[in-house]
């Protein structure tokens, strides 16, 4: 048995205060049942002990000692009942000559600094080492420091405050991580379509020890030292594996929509994200086992950017409330979801300028403070925080007085502790990288943060009296095409939208208001049938995402409006989610040409997300006149003469060859020059005798330069919904009478 020499509260609160003496004050010493530190066992005391045993409180290392009052190597509700009754001096609690506990500093700035450099990235080099990548800016950069001339590596001795060495990061490489046999793994661009991943050994000079080529990609987790996880850049729903003599194999392919965020290789699970047909949300976050046993759960989620922390996956995302959308409501939410596939996900919230970081060793988060600089164009960080995400409870600020410029943190498991690399600016412009330990033990987590819920849809606006036959209609359409029909005051449901405001067509036109909402509506279904009917079996279902959710949304309104400017539309489309949301207002719902072109834009949103390079500037920018630029918006001021490269307004054959753009419209941006082409080519009313031509696709074939854009985005269309559907709409056009 250890004998133990029992002291009284005098002789504790003597080596309390000689403590204090001996190491300054801003250490704090706490004795066995003085959770508080404030010299006496009370009532406080003992909640603070319940709340610690129930996971609502983190303590530090000191107060976990002091709260543990049974000596039983944990903090239960027992302590807290023995507490209480020593509170009530109902027992007493004898306290030994090691039952005092000193509190270590929570922050500590190491003995050296960096001159010149900007902190980039950090990774733990194993044995208490972290690699901090640094950039020396370039002339170039100005005053933002965003372009960097070379990168070095500082290889950094965390618990003995120590400089290890600094080396040259090889060109164009970016520190990846560092393998425990000390080797360093980068990646750089080799060309438009593959990085070039090297293997790097540390000494004098930086010398490769073997490179290999791979895929842009997004990279998840490096496995020790052979090899690591990653999703392709243009397939992020299949999980790879790489080993460092460049072998590849995939361990999991996932439906199309999916997107792989985060992958826990000791339980298997795969968490991504997948298109919401929720309100208030773009994904729904599912978890998947790569063993073979398929989806674990799925959950309605509004977090974006998921990486996998201690034994969860976390991630953050900035949530805009839909009604009103104050910018004092906005809020940054971090969803917390088990890998194990067992237990809810947790949302906590926190102001929308913190900037998180979470690390995959430990449930403690780094935030700081965020703040746009407009003079210096970039944002700088103050307020370093740590976040306990088990308890969802925040410490108050640990680092306040500076303003960092770049910022970057990662944690050192060998001594539980994270080191944090920001760099400031001196009234001479000179910039220097400072050095922190944060003491995620010692730190006291006092600011709960507040749980955060996603809002619950409201119930659907019901069809008002006498509009059940139009509804009942629309309720046919949706049948026969696998869209969805929003009429009369149910396109209200869709008003509180940043972008667009939608007027019911229950009201009357009050330029036309003689018209009879009802018999108008009932015309606009007839030419929405119309239009619809001209597309393959089928075509609008694919859609919809792998779970048979969202799908084509159609809002048939009076009138649509931009609030930004107040500008009027004629229509418009959006992805949000699994939702492809068509607004059609009632003046351009004559003819079916503003649904096919609508219809246009809604098909590139899909294309683009199956195919993200599909339509990208330089390849549409290459079928464009040499030279030509879009003019933003129809009012700009502009020298450029555009009307030569439209179709002439005569049909006049022989300006055929120089025609680029349908109409002045086109020249807007890239996105209208191909809505406005489909709308051209599908034209309700083509007039056949103007052209000369009865088929507007034998007419196009004599623009060449229409030709090309057609036959590129027919092969976009043909790669992503297996047909070039307007080839059917063509086949059943309207025929102008004789």
């Amino acid at each position: 048995m250890n004998k133990r020499g029992f002291i009284t509260a005098l002789t504790v609160l003597t080596l309390a205060l000689s403590a204090l003496f001996i190491t300054g004050a801003s250490a704090a010493v706490y004795s066995l049942g003085d959770v508080s530190g404030d010299g006496r066992i009370t009532s406080a005391d003992a909640r603070i002990a319940l709340r610690c045993a129930a996971k609502l409180e983190r303590l530090s290392e000191a107060r976990t000692l002091a709260a543990d009052a049974d000596r039983s190597g944990k903090v239960n509700s027992s302590d807290a009942r023995i507490l209480l009754r020593v509170a009530a001096k109902l027992e007493t609690l004898d306290v030994f000559e090691n039952d005092v506990f000193e509190e270590p500093d929570v922050v500590r700035e190491l003995s050296f600094s960096a001159k010149g450099v900007c902190p980039i990235s950090a990774c733990s080099a194993g044995g208490g080492l972290v690699a901090v990548c640094c950039g020396i800016p370039s002339e170039e950069s100005s005053e933002t420091y965003d372009v960097f001339e070379k990168q070095q590596i500082y290889m950094i001795d965390v618990k003995n405050d120590k400089l290890i060495d600094v080396f040259e990061q090889p060109e164009e490489q970016r520190l990846y991580s560092v393998r425990k046999n000390g080797q360093f793994l980068s990646f750089g661009p080799r060309d438009d379509t593959t990085l070039e991943m090297s293997l790097y050994l540390s000494g004098d000079k930086m010398r490769t020890v073997k490179s290999f080529r791979i895929p842009f990609a997004f990279f998840l987790e490096d496995e020790e030292n052979d090899g690591f996880y990653f999703t392709r850049t243009d397939s992020k729903n299949t999980l790879e594996r790489m080993t460092f003599d460049g072998r590849c194999e995939t361990i999991v392919k996932l439906s199309e929509d999916s997107d792989i965020q985060a992958y826990a290789p000791d339980t298997g699970i795969v968490a991504a994200l997948q298109p919401s047909a929720y309100p208030f949300t773009a994904f729904d976050l599912l978890l998947y086992d790569v063993s073979g046993n398929g989806a674990v759960s799925d959950h309605v989620n509004c977090v974006y950017q998921y990486s996998l922390a201690k034994d969860f996956f976390v991630g953050e995302n900035l949530y805009y409330p839909e009604e009103d959308r104050q910018a004092s409501e906005i809020v940054n939410v971090i969803g917390i979801i088990p890998t194990s596939g067992e237990g809810t996900l947790r949302f906590l919230q926190d102001s929308f300028s913190s900037f998180y970081t979470f690390f995959d060793r430990t449930a403690i988060a780094f935030s700081a403070e965020t703040d746009y600089i407009y003079e210096k164009k970039q944002f700088a960080f103050s307020d370093i925080c740590l976040t306990d995400l088990e308890s969802g409870r925040k410490t108050e600020p640990l680092v306040s007085s500076e303003e960092f410029l770049f910022l970057t943190a990662e944690y050192v498991p060998e001594t539980d502790r994270i080191l944090v690399a920001g760099s400031v600016e001196a009234d001479d412009g000179s910039i220097t990288t400072r050095f922190y330990t944060l003491d995620p033990s010692a730190a006291d987590y006092t600011k709960a943060l507040e749980p955060f819920t996603i809002p619950e849809p409201a119930a659907p606006r019901p069809v008002s009296p006498g509009w059940e036959d139009l509804r009942a209609k629309a309720d046919a359409i949706e049948r026969d095409f696998g869209v969805t029909v929003k009429i009369g005051d149910q396109v209200l449901d869709e008003k509180n939208n940043w972008d667009y405001t939608l007027f019911s067509l229950e009201k009357p036109d009050p330029e036309r208001a003689w018209t009879d909402p009802l018999e108008e509506t009932d015309l606009i279904l007839d030419t929405l049938r119309r239009g619809l009917s001209e597309y393959p079996d089928g075509f609008f279902r694919q859609f919809k995402n792998s779970r048979g959710q969202g799908g084509m949304r159609i809002l048939l309104a009076r009138a649509i409006r931009q609030p930004i400017d107040g500008t009027y539309l004629g229509g418009y489309s959006e992805n949000s989610g699994a939702w492809f949301n068509i607004g059609l207002s009632a003046g351009r719902m004559f003819t079916t040409d503003a649904l096919h072109h609508e219809i246009w834009h809604a098909a590139e949103l899909y294309i683009a997300k199956k195919n993200t390079g599909a339509f990208s500037d330089d390849a549409w920018q290459a079928l464009n006149p040499p030279g030509f630029r879009y003019t933003v918006h129809l009012h700009a001021t502009d020298d450029y003469d555009y009307e030569p490269y439209l179709i002439p307004s005569d049909c006049d054959p022989s300006a055929y060859d120089n025609v680029w753009f349908a109409y002045m419209y086109s020249t807007t941006n890239g996105q209208e020059d191909r809505a406005t082409l489909i709308e051209t080519l599908t034209s309700e009313y083509y007039y056949s005798y103007r052209t000369g031509f009865d088929d507007p696709r034998d007419w196009f074939v004599q623009m060449p330069h229409l030709q090309v854009k057609l036959d590129y985005m027919a092969e976009q269309s043909r790669k992503v919904f297996g047909c070039v559907y307007w080839d059917t709409i063509l086949d059943r056009r309207y025929k102008e009478p004789a």
